[in-house]
């Protein structure tokens, strides 16, 4: 994947988190969210998800730089919210779709996969 590929601005549509066994934990088509990335390497990011969990840990905002190794994108942020704090390296498998329009972010951590599904905006 090419940085340049990525260049521009993002909406969530979907947050998905299945666990070990491949079991849907939580398949939230109301979350909210922006993403966006600069052509000089910045991202800036917006989460929210209504109703998941009273300690927000899927809400949230950041800024920070990008880089881009194969298939995964990493995050290194340097302004953000709990739990996105500053010096917070969020690396990210990356899946874009042939015509560039999806992309969708996972991670696996503790036992869990989260799947951040974006619509190209501009």
């Amino acid at each position: 994947m090419r940085f340049a590929d990525l260049v521009g601005t993002w909406t969530l549509h979907r947050i998905e988190i299945t666990g070990a066994t491949g079991v849907r934990i939580l398949d939230q088509p109301s979350a909210s969210g922006m993403l966006r990335y600069t052509a000089d390497g910045q991202v800036w990011v917006i989460l929210h998800v209504p109703d998941h969990q009273p300690d927000g840990l899927l809400s949230g905002a950041y800024t920070g730089t990008v880089t881009v190794e194969a298939d995964t994108v990493i995050h290194h942020v340097s302004v953000g919210t709990t739990p996105f704090g500053a010096g917070s390296v969020l690396a990210r498998n990356a899946d874009l779709s042939a015509d560039r329009t999806e992309l969708c972010l996972s991670a696996p951590a503790a036992g869990v996969t989260a799947r951040l599904r974006w619509q190209r905006t501009a």
